[in-house]
């Protein structure tokens, strides 16, 4: 078995879900055309117009109040990707650690195959993402395509980082403990963004709060779209490191790594 096989293996592994990943990538694409269809001829566009006049905003803040639902729509598929943690469970439950190690492959091979698995899957979401930002940006000049692919890069390149120290460490402490080490970041990130919120506004008063929120939107859309260059960069920096770093982890552990 060569590292193609791995690849194959790991596809039947990821079948089920490989479905309905792409028919979310697809729904989303069909969402992107029916939302430029509409803001052209249908609903969204008189709902922006309207909601400008009841808010007493111009129609680029109204057009700003559907901008994170935008966002979240294109980058729902980017989630997707994180069932590449199923090809470790799948293993596990097959004792595959037993019989891989005899067949003629090395542990770069068997690393850089399930690394292999986690970018394409990335790169598939990836195609959907972008024929979606067409479709929306081309419906309105609210919605500039160099934004939505700022934010689906940035987004990607998170899931990327993400997805690189959880397979890195499910290679060092066991797969039984995926479901641990998987929820473990996103716990870590949670907790940190709470205490800095509080901290942040714990000595403010109420001026300076309404301060803060008024001009917090146009922050987090600035880090989104300024931001992607150094994220991209940081993602590929964590591939190559932890890609190293598994492939010695394997190589120590061998049948213990990978089940």
């Amino acid at each position: 078995m060569t590292m193609k096989g791995l690849l194959i293996k790991d596809y039947y592994c990821l079948k089920k879900s490989l479905k309905s990943f792409l028919a979310l990538t697809i729904g989303v694409i069909l969402i992107g055309i029916m939302f430029a269809i509409s803001m052209e001829h249908g609903n969204m566009a008189m709902v922006a117009a309207e909601t400008a006049v009841q808010a007493g905003v111009d129609e680029a803040t109204a057009f700003d109040m559907f901008r994170v639902a935008v966002w979240l729509v294109i980058i729902i598929p980017m989630a997707f990707v994180g069932n590449v943690v199923d090809c470790f469970k799948a293993d596990m439950r097959a004792e595959f650690g037993k019989q891989l190690f005899s067949l003629p492959v090395d542990s770069k091979q068997i690393v850089a195959a399930r690394y292999l698995t986690c970018i394409i899957y990335a790169l598939v979401s990836f195609v959907g993402a972008t024929i979606t930002a067409i479709c929306i940006s081309s419906a309105s000049e609210q919605y500039p395509f160099s934004e939505l692919m700022s934010v689906v890069v940035l987004f990607g390149s998170v899931m990327i980082i993400y997805l690189c120290i959880v397979m890195c460490l499910i290679y060092l402490i066991g797969v039984k403990y995926a479901d641990y080490i998987q929820a473990a970041p996103l716990l870590i990130i949670m907790i940190v963004a709470v205490v800095f919120s509080n901290v942040k506004m714990m000595n403010m008063n109420e001026a300076e709060m309404d301060s803060l929120m008024a001009n917090m939107w146009g922050t987090v859309k600035g880090f989104m779209t300024q931001n992607v260059g150094i994220f991209l960069l940081v993602a590929v920096v964590i591939l190559v490191i932890t890609y190293f770093v598994s492939v010695q982890i394997v190589e120590k552990r061998r049948g213990k790594a990978i089940c």
